[in-house]
């Protein structure tokens, strides 16, 4: 990978954190998150019914999708502890899967401003926004393994 890659990396988390302690806070808030919207899912099928706004198949996305988030959180504490760059490479290569998913994200937020819903589309441009910055610490982060072991990205397996 060529020098370019390395001026895009950041040098600090929220400008005053090292990008380890970053790391090991945005995985644990991952999991957190992810146990929290597991939780928050469960009670809102209990109270609405799986029928009422999504049909069955959104319903089994979206718990998919929280089950996956949770599991790379843990994906990425585990490369950081053991300090292994194929986990926290795992962790990466989920999250410019999931940036496609921006792409639906802007079309909700898209939906969300023209029917009048102003808080979801708040909500999907910050969760768009801080996850963006999340895949570039953890990138940062992933770019400095590199460069402290000495070994080239294109030997990774």
């Amino acid at each position: 990978m060529g020098p370019e890659w390395k001026a895009v990396a950041l040098e600090k988390c929220c400008y005053c954190i090292d990008l380890e302690i970053g790391c090991y806070i945005i995985g644990y808030l991952e999991v957190i998150i992810g146990f929290v919207a597991f939780g928050l899912f469960c009670f809102w099928i209990h109270l609405e019914g799986p029928f009422i706004f999504f049909g069955i198949y959104y319903l089994i996305l979206i718990l998919g999708m929280i089950v996956a988030n949770c599991c790379t959180g843990c994906n990425l504490l585990a490369g950081m502890y053991k300090r292994k760059r194929e986990y926290i490479h795992g962790y990466l290569y989920y999250w410019l899967f999931n940036l496609m998913y921006v792409s639906y994200g802007i079309y909700f937020f898209y939906w969300a401003v023209v029917h009048s819903v102003q808080i979801m589309a708040l909500v999907v441009a910050v969760q768009l926004v801080y996850r963006l910055y999340f895949l570039a610490i953890v990138w940062s982060y992933y770019i400095r393994m590199e460069v402290q072991e000495g070994t080239p990205l294109n030997n990774l397996p």
